[in-house]
């Protein structure tokens, strides 16, 4: 037997936003500086794996893969995607006068989405532009797991600046929209088989496999 255990990279954290600079003291009107936005987390790297073959790719090629077996267990787990960056903090405006206002706080930083994880006895991720492959006389003996990736958190929001005596402080931060949790596909033979252009006549002959398929897909953050 021979067990495939593949997990994708992680992606990266997203550097805290800029705060915005200090005001000077003759100013007594309009805003302090803006804060800089969160920098985006990265995305978890996608994650193929199969009992004989990770990943095929192909554009309009004609394939068969044949007379094939494999023996034993195939765990595929997605990178997890990095966290948002810090919003910066809005500029201080306390330093002017009269109605100078401190800035709104920097928006945090997007998070990264979840990495996809392909899982198959015998294929992992078959993935045409056009073209086919055709599975013949294969079969697979053994368990198969994919789960994709978490999601990270996205950043949390700047604190807003403080502003002169006559004007109200500047506002925090707004929140930003979730991201997603990556996508899992597992088969007890073959993960997922992707045809982006034109379908063509792909087909699994004659083939089986034996074994407890497992597919979980992260959620939101």
């Amino acid at each position: 037997d021979v067990n495939v255990s593949v997990t994708g990279g992680n992606g990266g954290n997203g550097g805290q936003g800029g705060a915005g600079g200090t005001s000077g003291a003759s100013q007594s009107s309009g805003t302090a500086a803006i804060a800089g936005v969160g920098g985006a987390g990265g995305a978890g790297a996608a994650t193929y794996g199969g009992g004989l073959i990770g990943r095929i790719t192909g554009t309009t090629q004609v394939m068969r893969v044949s007379n094939s077996d494999a023996t034993g267990s195939v765990t595929v787990t997605g990178g997890n995607g990095g966290n948002g960056g810090t919003g910066g903090n809005g500029g201080n405006g306390s330093t002017g006068s009269a109605t100078h206002a401190g800035a709104t706080g920097g928006l945090g930083g997007v998070a990264g989405v979840g990495g996809e994880a392909d899982a198959g006895g015998l294929v992992g991720l078959s993935n045409l532009t056009s073209g086919s492959i055709d599975y013949l006389s294969v079969s697979t003996t053994g368990s198969v797991s994919a789960t994709g990736g978490n999601a990270g958190t996205a950043g949390t929001g700047g604190v807003g600046g403080a502003s002169a005596t006559g004007a109200a402080g500047g506002a925090g931060g707004g929140a930003v929209t979730s991201a997603a949790g990556g996508a899992a596909y597992a088969g007890g033979l073959i993960g997922i088989h992707r045809v982006t252009v034109t379908p063509a006549g792909s087909g699994v002959i004659n083939s089986y496999a034996t074994g407890v398929v497992n597919a979980r897909s992260e959620e939101h953050t």
